[in-house]
């Protein structure tokens, strides 16, 4: 067995996940492409493979499974190197995610991971508080990312729920906010995942 296959299967157990042959070579693909892309462009301060596979890709997975529809409509704020919108879509195709990044580089790098992956995520180059066209999407989400004031009223005036992976402290424009579900990430003592109505 690989170094990669132990440490997927241990973080399958870890996460109660099981990933298909096909989500392992889309994972694989990934990997390679982001390593890379981050010789020439700094798109994640996690440099080793394990920690990659637990925090990106698990992370990911395990919020797809646990918060969202086989069918939902997302939107992934702030995606960067497309975590967690582009890996939830590799773990459950059937999502339809927009992937909005204000960092061009990046959304080339995230348009060639989707292509290499035959994944339809839309990919939106721009500042989601610009973001006009909010129709269709059932849920947000965002990740390393602190949303500004105007992206959080926008979206409660919508009612459009929004997930967040965080750490202990919650970004200020998200205190006070409702919200409906919180649980703590797998094997992690100071990691949230947090559903606001």
């Amino acid at each position: 067995m690989t170094r990669f296959s132990k440490c997927v299967s241990s973080l399958e157990a870890l996460f109660g996940l099981t990933l298909d042959q096909a989500q392992r070579n889309g994972v694989r693909t990934y990997l390679r492409l982001l390593a890379k892309w981050d010789a020439r462009v700094n798109l994640t301060r996690v440099a080793r493979t394990d920690d990659r596979l637990r925090f990106h890709f698990f992370e990911s997975f395990w919020l797809a499974q646990r918060f969202l529809d086989p069918c939902h409509t997302i939107a992934d704020v702030g995606s960067g190197a497309g975590f967690p919108g582009l890996a939830m879509q590799l773990y459950r195709p059937s999502l339809s995610v927009t992937l909005i990044e204000r960092n061009f580089k990046k959304t080339v790098f995230l348009k060639e991971v989707a292509r290499a992956l035959s994944l339809r995520a839309r990919i939106v180059h721009g500042e989601a508080e610009t973001v006009a066209d909010w129709e269709g999407i059932q849920l947000v989400t965002v990740r390393g990312l602190k949303p500004s004031p105007g992206l959080t009223e926008a979206l409660a005036d919508r009612r459009i729920p929004l997930l967040a992976l965080h750490g202990e402290k919650l970004s200020e424009s998200l205190k006070g906010r409702r919200w409906v579900r919180r649980e703590r990430v797998p094997g992690s003592r100071r990691r949230y995942a947090t559903l606001f109505g």
